[in-house]
């Protein structure tokens, strides 16, 4: 194991020595003399915003919404201390419990669950083949090893956060079970979030919420994560923001604040990021790709593989650790509404920290977009650069809109 570590630290003293360049001493002297960014910080000023419009049900929308789901039976699980009371139609589902620890079986039929109470060792785990609603009505739980929410079912997983209520879900580090989930709330299938409700989500297991399809964000929803170990938010398929309050804060190395495999949409809502990472370095076989071993993986306000497209609403992100990027796209970046602040502060190490990296065409065309990169560039795209309205042009900012 000391061998491998050596072999680690001395492939990152190369990379150091071979990226520092002309962000090094240059940059901090210029630094200097820079205008201070905006602050960026989480707002204590309530969201105020119209109640969520419900499109007909079509192909398309009939998984987003709640208000489509139809449920056969109920099953309602009060946690207390290490232990659930479950109220259990066994005509609807099957439960089992280790503890505090339950597993709802919903294999013949959709359920509405609804969870209360306060448990430090529990957890909710749900199986089948159905969509499924959990009502999360004054809850607090915690699972110390894993998920607190794992749902395996391939369906939408409803999760409400009813007006009045505050609800807590908390992770710890997992080192026995839970090989199956991916964050503190995890889900196989899409995770439709809604209700007036406050949702706090804080992670020391893997992501704080993961679904392995998409992920959608109805208004008025009130979201606090934070993550410790890997990624506020990660989905598969998509993460689609309309509307809420959404705060997030991410503090491990080479961890993201949005991180989806395909596109962002954002149409509404106000979204905070505060990362506060640097480059993770991970251990890999040696290939032309990788010829010391090492991947290093840099931090992220938002990372798509895909488009990122923002037509309304507000998107906030501070980085301010090394390398980091502000956002970064696989795919284009498109703004055609909308109030967007990126400032990231950290200095080039290992790669170049940027405020918007889009690996295709970049496009602002409506709204406003301040960018601040305090070592590097604040906007970068390797496609068309189409912007309708410059207001401050610098090495280091870029303001656009009118």
């Amino acid at each position: 194991m000391k061998t491998r570590h050596y072999i680690l630290w001395a492939a990152l003293a190369a990379l150091v020595s071979a990226c520092q360049s002309d962000d090094s001493d240059l940059a901090e002297l210029k630094a200097q003399s820079k205008e201070k960014p905006v602050e960026v910080a989480f707002s204590e000023t309530p969201l105020v915003e119209s109640a969520d419009v419900v499109p007909e049900a079509t192909d398309e929308t009939y998984n987003d919404f709640v208000e489509s789901f139809k449920p056969k039976g109920m099953v309602k699980i009060t946690f207390s201390e290490n232990d659930a009371v479950v109220s259990n139609p066994s005509n609807v589902a099957k439960v089992t419990k280790t503890g505090a620890h339950v597993v709802v079986n919903i294999a013949s039929k959709a359920v509405k669950i609804v969870l209360s109470g306060n448990s430090n060792d529990g957890s909710v785990k749900i199986l089948g083949q159905n969509r499924c609603q959990l009502v999360l009505d004054n809850l607090t739980l915690n699972n110390p090893d894993g998920a607190a929410i794992n749902n395996q079912c391939k369906k939408t997983l409803y999760i409400e956060n009813p007006e009045g209520t505050t609800n807590s879900l908390s992770s710890g580090m997992a080192t026995t079970g839970d090989a199956d989930a991916k964050g503190c709330i995890f889900s196989e299938g899409q995770i439709s979030f809604s209700g007036n409700g406050h949702l706090n989500v804080v992670s020391s297991f893997r992501n704080a919420i993961a679904s392995d399809d998409y992920i959608f964000v109805r208004p008025q929803t009130w979201l606090s994560i934070e993550s410790k170990t890997g990624n506020g938010i990660k989905a598969n398929d998509g993460v689609r923001i309309g509307g809420g309050t959404i705060d997030i804060l991410v503090s491990h190395n080479g961890g993201k604040g949005i991180n989806s495999e395909d596109y962002i949409e954002i149409s509404g809502g106000r979204t905070t990021i505060l990362n506060e990472g640097t480059t993770r370095l991970d251990e890999v076989a040696v290939t032309p790709e990788f010829p010391q071993g090492v991947d290093t993986v840099s931090c992220a306000g938002v990372k798509c593989a895909n488009t990122l497209s923002i037509g309304a609403g507000q998107l906030l992100v501070k980085c301010s650790g090394d390398d980091a990027k502000g956002i970064k796209t696989g795919g284009d970046y498109s703004q055609t509404g909308g109030a967007v602040t990126i400032v990231t502060l950290g200095r080039r190490i290992l790669s170049s920290p940027k405020g918007i990296k889009s690996d295709r065409d970049l496009k602002v065309t409506a709204g406003t977009l301040y960018s601040y990169s305090n070592y590097s560039t604040p906007i970068d795209a390797d496609g068309q650069l189409d912007v309708y309205a410059y207001r401050k042009q610098k090495n280091y900012l870029v303001e656009i809109g009118q």
